[in-house]
């Protein structure tokens, strides 16, 4: 069980007829679009009845429980808590041995796709994970830990759990609330905005290739 601070960032996915329709509303609301998309009324008597909040919007992202020392994984097998670790240790790199079998990435916010986010952070029990296993073996956990790049700050979140080189699916719906969210457009400045010049090579008299 995890249980802790959610931390999500979700690229939301417009049709055409959304993105124009919404745009134009949010100019009523005088909100840039990716500010009142978080306004719940901004979503009263819409044209698209289905569509109630940002997250019925379909939307691309990442998410995971961040290594803060209020995170926290409890370990289960045969009925009983066998272990409970801060993710904040997962990252610990004081020891001369890692202490757990972890992965980490990076991801930075400047190789985003131009578009409109939703950044949010959520408190209670982020996840649920079970499996059916015969006898338990802790190195077989491997943790995958994610390095978010954001300007000049920097912060990791546990993204996912494996065992025995298998994802853990999540057998329980979360149960958290939002403490925090912020909408933003994003706009990528490489390569989609940069013209970039091509100019013939030159050969040389006897036909090679000049740089």
């Amino acid at each position: 069980m995890l249980y802790g601070e959610l931390w999500k960032l979700s690229k939301l996915e417009f049709t055409q007829t959304q993105y124009a329709y919404f745009k134009e509303r949010a100019k009523e609301f005088e909100l840039p679009l990716a500010e009142a998309l978080l306004d719940a009324s901004f979503y009263d008597e819409n044209a698209f009845r289905k569509i109630k909040s940002y997250e019925d919007f379909k939307c691309i992202g990442i998410k995971g429980l961040l290594n803060t020392n209020k995170s926290q994984i409890e370990i289960w097998y045969g009925g009983r808590k066998i272990k409970k670790l801060c993710v904040a240790d997962l990252s610990d790199c004081t020891t001369l041995f890692p202490l757990y079998n972890t992965r980490h990435e990076v991801f930075s916010y400047s190789s985003m796709q131009s578009g409109i986010y939703v950044e949010q952070k959520e408190i209670g029990m982020v996840g649920c994970y079970e499996c059916l296993a015969e006898g338990f073996v802790f190195r077989d956990l491997e943790f995958s830990m994610v390095e978010i790049q954001k300007n000049d700050f920097t912060f990791k979140f546990l993204k996912e759990i494996k065992y025995q080189d298998k994802l853990l699916p999540q057998k329980r719906r979360i149960d958290t609330l939002v403490s925090w969210q912020y909408g933003f457009k994003h706009i990528l400045l490489w390569p989609d905005n940069i013209i970039h010049l091509r100019t013939k090579p030159k050969l040389s008299h006897n036909g090679k290739l000049l740089l």
